[in-house]
């Protein structure tokens, strides 16, 4: 039985939660300070935790901060009526919480979150999955240069001292000033501080972790065009996710999710590397039968590039929305998708993004992600043809 911890310090609003969870399947708990919390966990511990953002002494921000230390593996949403954005934000970004709830909340609605939250959380624990994952021979991690940056963001030290550490880095400094200076920033700097400045350190966090990925995963001599396109289409993805959202909802897409496109097929590259022959040859097999590659993948692994780029991502605790992103996103309609938005667009770009570089996608097609955001097809066309990110493939 799956247990849920809820905590907040107005009791009435625990006996409405507690109500409201009456009739599900789950063993309800609820604390009312964030310390009866860490008590009730040391004795049990929940498999997820719904607390209050606004509490005296310990926050939920603290609180769900040391949940993410001492027990990582049990999830954490924030339900609160606690509005400021950069609270919010930094909670998502660095993964302190998973989804944010506002209050007034709707029960079915939190009832059905939580039910998406574990179904989503069990796929990623599928028996399959897990052996092919234990089978490999080494799982990437984060370089200790890399995680030096990102600990220095997460600690919102000075700007100075940030862009210092990317300056010792190679990697990082290109890439940094390649794409603030790009077309979609049009920076124009070759400072690094400059340019970390006007992305902003957010940007610059999701930049690190992806650039870390791609160094982590180096290709072989044999499959090194075929990973080369993979990471051509995913940066080309990204750059349409980011663009459609912004003609779609008319703002620019939060830098919590401005990665989501980037890592979205990150599966097919953590198998191209350790299955080197055995998934070129599939690739390849794919493209000149017009076979669809998910297929392929279920019935040589057990399992798809989805549920590999799921799992890495979240053992790199990226923010869940990213994870999502790259679980479901040849699926946009899976009712277990939290943030359906986010994976629609990403569904549709990776489509765009194939086209333009002039290359076929090995995998279905969903218009009805259209549908889910709202636009038309002919709409979405146009801004994709008139763009200059579509001209000459953009990347």
């Amino acid at each position: 039985m799956k247990r849920v911890l809820f905590v907040d310090d107005e009791v009435q609003i625990l006996h409405s939660l507690v109500r409201a969870f009456l009739d599900t399947d789950y063993e309800v708990r609820y604390a009312t300070s964030g310390e009866a919390a860490l008590c009730m966990m040391e004795e049990e511990v929940p498999d997820i935790v719904i607390s209050d953002m606004r509490m005296p002494l310990m926050d939920g921000y603290q609180l769900l901060s040391i949940v993410k230390e001492r027990w990582p593996e049990t999830m954490r949403v924030i339900l609160s009526g606690y509005a400021d954005e950069s609270v919010v934000f930094n909670a998502l970004q660095k993964n302190v919480a998973k989804i944010y709830v506002f209050k007034p909340w709707n029960n079915d609605a939190l009832i059905q979150l939580v039910a998406q939250l574990f179904e989503t959380e069990d796929l990623l624990k599928e028996s399959n999955l897990m052996l092919l994952i234990n089978n490999l021979e080494d799982l990437p991690t984060i370089q200790s240069s890399y995680r030096r940056i990102v600990s220095l963001i997460e600690q919102d030290r000075d700007l100075t001292e940030i862009t210092a550490e990317m300056e010792r880095d190679q990697s990082i400094s290109t890439k940094t000033l390649q794409i603030a200076n790009s077309a979609f920033y049009g920076v124009k700097s070759g400072s690094v501080r400059q340019a970390a400045s006007f992305l902003g350190l957010q940007n610059i966090r999701s930049l690190i972790l992806s650039t870390s990925i791609i160094d982590s995963l180096k290709a072989p001599p044999t499959s090194a065009h075929q990973m080369e396109t993979i990471w051509r289409h995913a940066s080309l993805t990204n750059k349409f996710t980011a663009l459609l959202h912004e003609k779609i909802m008319r703002k620019r897409i939060p830098d919590a999710f401005s990665a989501a496109g980037l890592l979205h097929n990150v599966g097919n590259v953590l198998l191209l590397h350790a299955h080197t022959k055995v998934y070129l040859s599939m690739l390849l097999a794919a493209r000149a039968s017009n076979s669809d590659l998910m297929e392929m993948e279920r019935a040589r692994f057990r399992t798809t590039h989805q549920e590999m780029g799921g799992y890495l991502l979240k053992w790199w605790e990226l923010p869940y929305p990213i994870v999502e992103t790259a679980l479901y996103h040849h699926r946009p309609f899976d009712k277990r998708i939290v943030n359906r938005e986010l994976v629609s667009l990403v569904h549709l770009s990776q489509k765009y993004a194939w086209d333009a570089l002039g290359e076929k996608d090995l995998y279905p097609f969903y218009p009805e992600a259209y549908m889910i955001l709202g636009v038309s097809q002919s709409a979405a066309d146009g801004w994709i043809a008139s763009s200059d990110l579509a001209k000459g493939a953009g990347v």
